[in-house]
């Protein structure tokens, strides 16, 4: 009898469950909330179509989940790529968000603008697709990841060996393609920590703009350790003091050549994701 009345009970919460959520999302809510140690890649795109593919297959395997979200601007063929291999992989959810918005730097940010078209609503407007108990990692996708190092890296969030009181950062290599060779950012080689993170969506208040480029507030998150270096980025642009330049503007001290080391690492791992990028025959 008292099994009976159990069953009667877990049954009417499961209806009401139901009705409250829809059945697949209530089933997604159970999942997703039972498990503290999941771990999401969050990416934002606009006209990536050199490097989305390269990108996606970089990380593909690496995390439970993949939210990725666009704008509704001119696009230069990375949506359609991305629907396609979304619709693969159950893992991955693609939003598009109703509004223009304003690249990093953009003069208008000096301006009166409205706040939808800023990056940080732009931002904020994907964060709902993560639970609160989800690790979020921002993924660039301009950046192509050095897979075993970044698998690596996430595995310790994925078996709980991480403080989720904490936020710890993504560290690659500042990397741009100058006259056909993949050379380093010379003032600065490598980078990673404050603009790629990894942390938990509790620990998320919001982001902010500012005139430049939007900032993330969280709640009282200690930073923690970086990682070693786990992309190489395909920078279509040097943005420095409140300017943008062209890349065909570097100076001489802002271009510097990989080490052996680096290009080892961008031969075995990197050049492989790259087949159908116009950038798979960069040199050194």
């Amino acid at each position: 009898m008292l099994i009976r009345k159990i069953l009667i009970s877990l049954l009417f919460y499961l209806i009401s469950a139901i009705f409250t959520y829809g059945s697949l999302n209530f089933l997604s809510h159970i999942v997703i909330n039972n498990n503290k140690n999941r771990v999401g890649a969050y990416i934002r795109v606009k006209n990536e179509i050199k490097t989305i593919e390269a990108c996606l297959n970089s990380i593909d395997g690496v995390f439970d989940h993949i939210v990725i979200i666009h704008s509704n601007e001119k696009d230069d063929g990375s949506v359609a790529f991305m629907q396609q291999w979304c619709d693969k992989r159950k893992y991955c959810e693609i939003h598009e968000y109703p509004h223009t918005v304003f690249s990093s730097h953009d003069k208008r940010y000096r301006q009166k603008f409205k706040p939808e078209n800023s990056l940080a609503a732009y931002y904020n407007f994907g964060l709902q697709f993560f639970q609160p108990e989800e690790w979020v990692v921002k993924i660039d996708a301009d950046q192509v990841y050095i897979k075993p190092l970044l698998y690596q890296f996430i595995q310790k969030f994925k078996k709980g060996k991480a403080d989720d009181k904490k936020r710890y950062g993504l560290r690659g290599y500042n990397t741009f393609v100058y006259n056909n060779k993949i050379v380093k950012y010379g003032l600065g080689e490598t980078n990673g920590g404050y603009d790629s993170f990894v942390i938990k969506r509790k620990n998320i208040k919001t982001f902010n703009q500012t005139p430049f480029y939007e900032i993330l507030i969280t709640k009282n998150c200690l930073n923690a350790n970086l990682s070693q270096p786990v992309w190489f980025h395909f920078m279509k642009s040097l943005k420095s003091n409140g300017h943008i330049r062209q890349l065909t503007e570097a100076k001489p001290n802002e271009i510097k050549n990989l080490s052996k080391n680096e290009i080892y690492l961008f031969e075995k791992f990197i050049r492989p994701f790259l087949i159908n990028s116009p950038y798979k025959n960069v040199q050194f």
